[in-house]
């Protein structure tokens, strides 16, 4: 719970195993001003894994769902139909990218009113080889489009 909102959060995830534990551990490891959980449910879609990627995240904790429709919105798609009814949903990878801690910085957002909050790969300092060529791509083309369609 989150200033009295309920928060879900959704990981698609395939071959993850590596990571989607540690992921998943620290995300519900996340405390609340009246330290009591943060998030109070965590869905993993594994989209077809052939890794242990399943196994991980249900020892840490979160509830798994499958879609063997390869495809991150499909995957995507599959946990949200599977989240309870929530106040804030929160999308985030299993690959280890994204630090839980960044995700107090969203939901304050939505706390404060915000409809839509995105988090950025690309503001700060990055990583070499942290992005592949297509996500650069993605990103500068989706972060273009919202700046030209809403201003922000």
């Amino acid at each position: 719970m989150y200033k009295e909102r309920r928060v879900g959060v959704i990981i698609p995830a395939r071959n993850e195993e590596k990571s989607i534990g540690l992921v998943v551990e620290q995300l519900l490891a996340l405390h609340n001003e009246q330290q009591t959980g943060l998030i109070d449910e965590l869905v993993v879609c594994d989209n077809g894994s052939n890794d242990l990627t399943c196994q991980r995240a249900k020892e840490a904790g979160a509830r798994v769902v499958y879609e063997n429709k390869a495809g991150y919105g499909t995957a995507c798609l599959t946990a949200l139909a599977a989240l309870t009814p929530t106040d804030i949903i929160l999308f985030t990878d299993g690959d280890h990218a994204f630090k839980a801690a960044q995700a107090i910085r969203l939901l304050d957002g939505i706390a404060n009113g915000a409809d839509l909050v995105i988090g950025s790969r690309v503001l700060g300092q990055i990583e070499s080889g942290a992005l592949s060529w297509p996500q650069t791509i993605g990103n500068r083309l989706a972060s273009f489009l919202i700046k030209r369609l809403w201003g922000y």
